[in-house]
């Protein structure tokens, strides 16, 4: 399992007193973290950076979080995708599951939850590499 200061984890978030509080909050933590607001921008990040976590908002412009996860995991298929969304629904947790989304979580958000998801999601290599073979299935 990678500790804090060794996981990278990008931030997209259209609400920039969420990104910032967000960001805040996983510094203190000790991860090493990007935030941005736009998911072009975000995968303009990730193509530099290859981060180990993408939490995302669904809803952003130009594209949601399920299309956002979509293109970072072509650039690389390790990725963890963590979903927040204020208007959760079991029609958007299916087609989570479906695209290889670690989990969706609500909002606002249960900072415990939270980090102890990032922890799971980090330190449980037979679950990921039961999302790795979903996303090649579903990609390739």
């Amino acid at each position: 399992m990678k500790l804090n200061s060794e996981t990278r984890i990008l931030i997209v978030e259209d609400d920039r007193n969420t990104l910032s509080g967000l960001i805040e909050i996983m510094e203190m933590e000790g991860y090493d973290v990007i935030g941005v607001d736009h998911p072009r921008v975000g995968l303009a990040k990730h193509a530099i950076c290859k981060f180990d976590v993408l939490l995302t908002d669904l809803r952003l412009p130009e594209m949601d979080g399920f299309q956002l996860h979509r293109e970072a995991v072509r650039v690389s298929p390790k990725l963890t995708t963590i979903i927040m969304t204020a208007f959760i629904s079991n029609v958007d947790i299916a087609q989570a599951r479906k695209n290889g989304i670690f989990e969706v979580i609500s909002k606002p958000i249960d900072l415990d939850n939270l980090f102890q998801t990032i922890q799971i999601a980090l330190s449980e290599p037979a679950i990921q590499q039961t999302r790795l073979n979903l996303q090649h299935s579903i990609y390739a």
